[in-house]
């Protein structure tokens, strides 16, 4: 079996699996990460024995990884597995109000969003912007990201007034940290764009979208 990361052999697993080789973040924070009973494992084993001997961040962060790239190849339970371990394993070592566990909680909210939990999506992104409010100031772009993602979450579930007053602001903060013809900052205009289409506002997107490169 051909395989480049401990992941793909744990995908070969069922969830419970994943969950249960790992059944707490102390346990894989402090012991080598349970080898797989699968035979045909062995040669994926070997690639990340690293892993094993990692610190318990560097392996909240693999974790992180490897749930992005099963996320987008196509296994989003086993991703947010992986994500939820990650954010729990970060928390253990850095606290709860650090800006890395904000990462991993923004990380998490975007693949519940995408698995269609939009209300967990929501509370995880919340959460996100205190800490990072909080631990790097109103005007980081740090803050732009998760207003962005927030707002992304809110107009799903349709509420496009809201989600208006967040782009608003993260264009405002991308503006300041990074000049008017940023990439960022016409990322930030493109979504808002879209925003003012979904509430019928055509005047307002296409003056907009008169800035657009």
């Amino acid at each position: 079996m051909e395989t480049t990361s401990m992941f793909r052999v744990l995908t070969s697993l069922t969830l419970f699996s994943v969950v249960a080789a790992c059944s707490t973040t102390s346990n894989l924070a402090r012991s080598p990460i349970p080898q797989p009973n699968d035979p045909e494992a062995t040669q994926g084993w070997q690639a990340v024995r690293a892993v094993e001997d990692g610190t318990t961040l560097e392996r909240a962060v693999w974790l992180n990884n490897e749930a992005n790239r099963e996320q987008r190849s196509g296994d989003p339970e086993v991703a947010q597995a992986m994500s939820e371990l990650s954010l729990e394993l970060r928390r253990e070592v850095l606290g709860h109000g650090h800006p890395m566990v904000a990462l991993a909680m923004n990380n998490l909210a975007i693949i519940k969003n995408a698995n269609g939990d939009h209300a967990e999506a929501k509370s995880l992104l919340l959460e996100a912007l205190s800490i990072r409010e909080q631990s790097l100031g109103n005007h980081h772009p740090a803050v732009a990201v998760t207003l962005n993602n927030l707002a992304v979450v809110l107009s799903e579930v349709g509420d496009h007034g809201t989600a208006e007053i967040l782009l608003r602001r993260s264009l405002t903060i991308r503006e300041a940290a990074f000049g008017k013809e940023h990439a960022k900052v016409q990322a930030a205009l493109s979504n808002l764009v879209r925003n003012y289409e979904a509430q019928g506002r055509s005047d307002l997107a296409e003056s907009l979208r008169q800035r657009l490169r």
